[in-house]
């Protein structure tokens, strides 16, 4: 049996933790599993000497702790991807300006910065639809 050291110590308790929060978000699942990630990250964080990080990652599992839904959740995914969605629209109508300027080196930034505000929306719809199909 290998001996236990301190770098599995902060992963060893994010496991004995999650399962014993998984029973209190049992009926948001989505939560639970949010809330889990954010364990990971912070057990990442503490382990790599990122106290910073760690505290930061600790108001952030207090928030979700404290009012965390699944349909928040998948309420918040939703803005995310409008959001994007306006990012996409803005970035098209800079594009369009462009072209009708006709500054090539301008076009060209603003089809780079599409290009990028379409890659977001494209994560975005997909953090979205994991969540729905996970539901």
């Amino acid at each position: 049996m290998p001996k236990p050291s301190l770098l599995t110590l902060p992963a060893t308790l994010v496991v004995l933790h999650t399962a014993l929060a998984a029973p209190v978000f049992a009926d948001q699942p989505l939560c639970g599993k949010k809330i889990a990630e954010v364990e990971r990250q912070q057990a990442e964080a503490r382990a790599h000497g990122h106290d910073h990080k760690a505290r930061g990652l600790q108001r952030a599992l207090d928030a979700l702790r404290d009012g965390c839904t699944d349909q928040g959740l998948i309420d918040d995914a939703r803005g995310a991807v409008d959001e994007a969605r306006r990012e996409v629209a803005e970035r098209q109508a800079d594009l369009d300006a462009a072209i009708r300027e006709g500054d090539q080196d301008d076009i060209k930034k603003r089809r780079e910065k599409l290009k990028e505000a379409r890659q977001e929306l494209a994560e975005e719809q997909a953090d979205l639809e994991a969540l729905l199909q996970t539901r």
